[in-house]
């Protein structure tokens, strides 16, 4: 069955096919973070750098994923999100076959993965914009659930099978899965997408190098917390110019779509940034609790701490389903208010020193998660016209990215203040559960009114 074209917008020919694609591509962009996370020993002794420069491995993968991916999805809008998607997962393809080349250099490593980042910049900014235009909007919800499943699968299964295949086949192998992953996802793709144009004026380019640069300077000063005058020196620059833009392009809308500034678009999208504050380095913590304060190995550490993103993969199909029948919002609003509690009772369960009711307080962090994530996704698309989907989505994505490197940085500055492992551990949790009452506040106020 063939969708009907809208405005020349790429739509799907065989829209089951594309969502396997999209499933498949949106799983290998965390997975890319998570499993080389695990792979940094082996990389810095490859290469011989330090532990501490080998973290610019994922760095480099990070940045110019945040930087770009709003003006990939304005590209989409205007170029064709078809076009885009499966340019990005070309480009996936050849960054991973680019690392697999055997070298020592590292700055060669660095630049491929930022090439690997823009690639996953391309890939998610249109993937679910796509996936909303081949389905019809009554399963819309179930769709975007499948999609934001298949994100938390690639992030649960990165540091098992990345720990897994490093060990057994050396940390290149994590690459040669990427570039299996992403050839098939190009298969299906180029079944199921048609070619079109998008219908919106192509993004502006003094808009374009403000955007990057502002989200560059923010994500980098992020990363250099344990140097405070120079990280927070660049989080200010780059929030000071973010914010300009902003208020540039609520007149002009020469990059960012002028109804994406709508009160209740916003209010999604800072609740989707406020959850990834509070929750993105919980992991961080948890790990330096269960292996630091418990004796246990990375190995059973990582075992428990997969329990919350299990459930969420198992239940966010469930949440998308809801978010047909009633109001995303407030299914998304419900879903923050769990993560606020889960968040607020590992305070107590770290202080009483109980193993098994972590476990509990996971399970509450994995039904809260995929309450959240898929019904705010939902959410957003409902509030956003047609033709800016894409950009709306690669907007979210931003936020996103925003959230997860303030949550990082949350752990950099504590830690910098407090000598104490158990100490800092409850004054991030502490912030943590004020970011995400905040969010709970936001998500609510985006409701139907």
């Amino acid at each position: 069955m063939r969708e009907e074209s809208h405005r020349g917008i790429a739509l799907s020919k065989r829209p089951w096919i594309l969502l396997l694609s999209t499933t498949l591509a949106s799983s290998l962009v965390p997975f890319l973070s998570s499993s080389v996370s695990v792979a940094l020993p082996a990389i810095a002794e490859s290469v011989s750098i330090s532990i501490s420069k080998a973290n610019w491995v994922n760095n480099s993968f990070l940045i110019p994923l945040a930087a770009s991916v709003l003006i990939a999805g304005r590209i989409g809008d205007w170029w064709g999100r078809g076009r885009v998607y499966l340019l990005g997962l070309l480009m996936f393809v050849a960054s991973s076959a680019l690392i697999l080349v055997p070298s020592n250099d590292f700055h060669l490593l660095l630049l491929t993965r930022a090439f690997q980042g823009i690639s996953g910049a391309f890939v998610t900014s249109v993937a679910v914009s796509l996936l909303s235009e081949a389905f019809p909007p009554n399963m819309r919800g179930r769709v975007i659930g499948i999609n934001t499943m298949a994100v938390y699968v690639g992030l649960s299964l990165g540091p098992m099978l990345g720990g897994a295949l490093t060990s057994f086949l050396g940390w290149r192998s994590i690459f040669l899965f990427s570039l299996v992953i992403s050839a098939l996802s190009l298969s299906l793709a180029l079944r199921s997408v048609d070619i079109g144009r998008g219908s919106m004026n192509p993004p502006k380019a003094p808009e374009s190098a403000v955007f990057l640069a502002s989200t560059a300077l923010i994500a980098t000063g992020t990363s250099l917390m344990a140097i405070p005058v120079a990280g927070a020196g660049l989080v200010a620059l780059g929030t000071a110019a973010f914010i300009a833009l902003l208020l540039f392009e609520k007149r002009r809308g020469a990059l960012i779509h002028p109804a994406l500034l709508r009160p209740r678009l916003v209010m999604s999208y800072s609740a989707a940034m406020l959850n990834y504050s509070a929750t993105f380095a919980l992991t961080v913590l948890l790990s330096l609790y269960l292996e630091n304060m418990k004796g246990m190995t990375p190995f059973e550490a990582g075992m428990v701490l997969t329990i919350q993103p299990v459930i969420q993969a198992a239940l966010s199909p469930v949440a998308g389903f809801m978010a047909e029948k009633v109001d995303p919002s407030m299914i998304a609003t419900i879903g923050m208010g769990i993560i606020s509690y889960g968040i607020f009772s590992l305070i107590p369960v770290i202080s009483i020193n109980r193993i098994s009711l972590l476990y509990a307080s996971l399970a509450l962090l994995g039904i809260g998660f995929a309450l959240f994530a898929s019904p705010n996704t939902t959410a957003v698309v409902s509030l956003t016209p047609r033709e800016a989907y894409a950009s709306s989505l690669a907007f979210l994505a931003t936020m996103r990215y925003f959230g997860q490197a303030l949550s990082t940085s949350v752990i950099i500055s504590v830690e910098s203040l407090i000598s104490s492992i158990e100490s800092s551990i409850f004054v991030s949790l502490e912030i943590y559960v004020t970011l995400s009452i905040i969010g709970t506040i936001l998500s609510y106020l985006a409701r139907k009114r």
